[in-house]
């Protein structure tokens, strides 16, 4: 057996069945009937129950098996005829043969066939496995008989090497889109940061699928594929949050952490309690000077701000998170 291949299904296969063929007029001159030769292989192809052993666990049977398990010995079944004995074959003829008409039959381009379902072992690589079962499938054909070959119907390598391409075609396309509008709008600058957050995420997701032991497979390759669009999304959103929030005054360390405003202000969809999320933005938030600075409003202080102002928090470059309070046109009033 091929490395990386668990097993093989034979599907289509006929079942075996045993024929018994005879002549009326040879049975009639024997004085025997049908009947008189089924009564008698009813006889011998039976379990006979031969007594029983006690035990202390309970009971053993034990039975005579009598059931015929090769062809000779149902031509040699006895048959008793005008007073002789005789064996089934000297008035019968017993054969093996397949199922006519078959219950189940697969055919292939018009011609009966056997169908070979290989499956592969778990964690193995489908797109190895694909080209040794075609170097296999062409050894076997060189030494198969005459009016028999073996074609490949299906092949899932295809399907797999499909789906990849599929997946770096939409992954590039999604990258020069979004690289060009970053140009075009915000800047070189703001472009490569996005061009490189995708492929630096994707990175990370096969670190983590490698230290885990998840396999790479389709479904894995559709969930990237599905997550891509967020990939892109979430570059921008952060990209363009943290250029709004230099072009506010507020230094790049700090407009860092803040970037990440948005998710933690997200109450459906994607982002609820990221708390990974929350903890990267006060990291950078606080980084270089902001650690001294910066300093984090009683809980019972801040809820009383957030009744009272009826806004959110905006932390000041520098300085400490006060409550700030919405005025006319939108804009946040800040309150020292």
């Amino acid at each position: 057996m091929l490395p990386g291949v668990k097993k093989v299904n034979i599907l289509g296969e006929q079942a075996e069945r045993i024929y018994l063929s005879f002549s009326h007029d040879r049975l009639a001159t024997l004085g025997l009937s049908p009947e008189a030769i089924f009564a008698a292989l009813n006889s011998q192809n039976v379990l006979t129950a031969a007594g029983a052993i006690e035990t202390r666990g309970g009971q053993i049977f034990i039975r005579l098996d009598g059931a015929f398990d090769r062809l000779q010995q149902i031509r040699d079944t006895p048959i008793i005829a005008g007073g002789r004995t005789l064996k089934l074959a000297d008035v019968a003829t017993v054969e093996r043969g397949y199922e006519d008409p078959a219950t189940f039959l697969i055919r292939h381009q018009g011609e009966p066939a056997l169908l070979l379902g290989v499956v592969m072992r778990e964690g193995w690589n489908g797109l190895a496995l694909g080209k040794a079962l075609d170097a296999e499938t062409a050894s076997i054909n060189q030494n198969l008989p005459l009016g028999m070959s073996l074609t490949k119907v299906t092949d899932q390598s295809v399907n797999i090497s499909a789906a990849v391409d599929e997946f770096m075609i939409k992954f590039f396309v999604a990258l020069l889109v979004v690289m060009t509008v970053c140009f075009v709008s915000m800047g070189w600058r703001v472009g490569v940061v996005v061009a490189a957050a995708v492929p630096l995420t994707l990175a990370v997701v096969f670190v983590v699928m490698a230290a885990t032991d998840k396999n790479f497979d389709r479904i894995t390759l559709g969930s990237l594929i599905l997550a891509l669009g967020l990939l892109v999304d979430d570059a921008i959103i952060a990209i363009e949050m943290m250029v709004v929030k230099n072009g506010g005054g507020v230094r790049p360390p700090q407009s860092l952490g803040l970037c990440l405003e948005p998710y933690r202000r997200a109450h459906a969809g994607r982002y609820p309690g990221d708390g990974r999320g929350l903890y990267a933005q006060w990291i950078c938030a606080v980084h270089r000077r902001g650690v001294r600075q910066q300093c984090v409003l009683d809980r019972r202080y801040r809820a009383d701000c957030l009744l009272d102002c009826g806004g959110d928090f905006y932390p000041l470059a520098g300085g400490a998170p006060v409550a700030g309070q919405k005025a006319r046109g939108g804009r946040p009033r800040r309150a020292v």
